[in-house]
């Protein structure tokens, strides 16, 4: 029987939490040489929650899609505003997985007609 120490279980998370993108980068390489999108990247689509602080200050949201560079977050209240820096968290619940843990630009934050506010986040710094 193998049994893991609690520091080798979160060594091997993280790999595989790197594995990931390294998956999710070279599938959107080879989307954007064989189809010529705009995008640089794909982006998977989700439905997580995710939390966003500036300022000590806490928005709840939830991430629609994600990308190796970003993500779109649909946040439930306002006081957020394009170019504030921020820090993003995103636990995905699965231990394979680590949490997202990223220092972000919101480089577009709208509000619709039905109040929904959408912010698109560039990854600065992934932890």
């Amino acid at each position: 029987m193998l049994c893991l120490s609690q520091i080798q279980i979160k060594l091997l998370a993280k790999i595989s939490f790197i594995f990931h993108f390294v998956d999710i980068i070279l599938r959107g390489l080879v989307m954007y040489f064989s189809q010529n999108n705009q995008r640089s990247f794909h982006r998977m689509k989700l439905d997580l929650p995710v939390v966003i602080t500036k300022d000590a200050k806490v928005f709840n949201g939830i991430c629609s899609d994600l990308s190796s560079t970003g993500m779109r977050v649909e946040i439930s209240t306002s006081g957020l505003k394009t170019d504030d820096l921020v820090h993003i968290q995103l636990d995905t619940d699965d231990v394979r997985f680590p949490p997202l843990d990223a220092e972000a630009k919101l480089v577009r934050v709208t509000e619709d007609e039905n109040g929904k506010i959408t912010a698109a986040v560039e990854f600065l710094e992934l932890r």
